[in-house]
């Protein structure tokens, strides 16, 4: 009869460390890596819903805003797209060319990252283009243009 409770316990305790596992692999909140990863793929997702933005007021305007409050104020982007999953601002800087009056003709995009540090290993680069729009990279753009 002992041996018969000890086996029960030990199937019951088994079952509990098994089911714990299984939950702690499929539930983020419960495994710290995997929430990680959920959060830099909604922060990828909303830096290409801010590019898509910026692509749109490109091909109505011919030119990339000064900020992204423009694209805020006209109604291109919504307000809570301005930061990312950590609460921070963005980062966005318009390129402009020697003698374009002005008028932005690229522009690099990203988010800090988990930490809010600007510079770190764990900064978040555009998802489209990222070589054109990158903090991390030089911009491949033509001789002449500047980071205003």
């Amino acid at each position: 009869m002992r041996a018969k409770i000890v086996q029960t316990i030990q199937v019951i305790a088994l079952s509990i460390v098994s089911m714990a596992v299984i939950i702690w692999l499929i539930m983020p909140e419960y495994n710290p890596s995997r929430l990680k990863e959920a959060e830099i793929a909604a922060c990828n997702a909303s830096l290409r819903g801010v590019q898509s933005s910026l692509d749109l007021y490109f091909s109505h305007y011919k030119n990339y805003p000064v900020n992204l409050e423009v694209l805020i104020k006209e109604e291109y982007l919504d307000k809570k797209w301005h930061f990312d999953n950590w609460g921070n601002k963005l980062k966005y800087q318009p390129i402009f060319e020697k003698d374009s009056k002005g008028k932005a003709i690229n522009y690099l995009l990203g988010s800090n990252g988990p930490d809010g540090k600007e510079n770190s290993d764990d900064d978040i680069e555009p998802p489209i283009d990222t070589i054109k729009h990158s903090f991390k990279q030089k911009p491949t753009t033509p001789s002449g243009l500047k980071a205003k």
